[in-house]
């Protein structure tokens, strides 16, 4: 039987591997990749942080496996719309490279599954958070389909 993974934590370590800079980007879309909300998010020196959890998904054939992952970005700015916006637009970067980089790639090293279809579900959009600490939070939610080698 083949050993799955967590797709969240493999999605993490890949997203925060990638080569933003040698793709065009500026710089990286968070500072941080995690898969559960840090105890420090109101730090400012933590922003963006990226929180990637699944939700779902079946293995309706052994070693296939179709997660369905929620993709979180907080951003943190003194002008809230600031916050909003650098948010939102740091999740149109993740979605840009998940849909036009991750698709035939493995996530991880050898043994480590690979990618051979990606879904966005829900495109980026703002989602209530944290407004006192003019914390805001973008979410996003995609489906993907990973192959591990048997």
């Amino acid at each position: 039987m083949p050993s799955y993974g967590d797709p969240a934590q493999l999605l993490c370590e890949w997203l925060a591997a990638f080569d933003w800079a040698g793709h065009g980007f500026e710089q990286p879309a968070a500072q941080r990749w995690l898969t559960e909300v840090p105890l420090d998010l109101q730090t400012a020196t933590s922003m963006p942080c990226v929180v990637i959890e699944r939700y779902g998904g079946a293995d309706q054939y052994v070693g296939l496996d179709e997660p369905r992952l929620d993709i979180h970005l907080y951003a943190i700015a003194a002008d809230p719309m600031q916050a909003r916006s650098a948010a939102l637009a740091r999740s149109e970067d993740i979605r840009r490279v998940l849909r036009t980089r991750l698709v035939g790639r493995r996530l991880g090293p050898v043994g480590a599954p690979f990618v051979s279809r990606l879904a966005t579900v829900s495109g980026p959009t703002i989602r209530p958070y944290d407004s006192l600490h003019r914390i805001r939070r973008a979410h996003a939610s995609y489906a993907l389909t990973l192959h591990q080698p048997i």
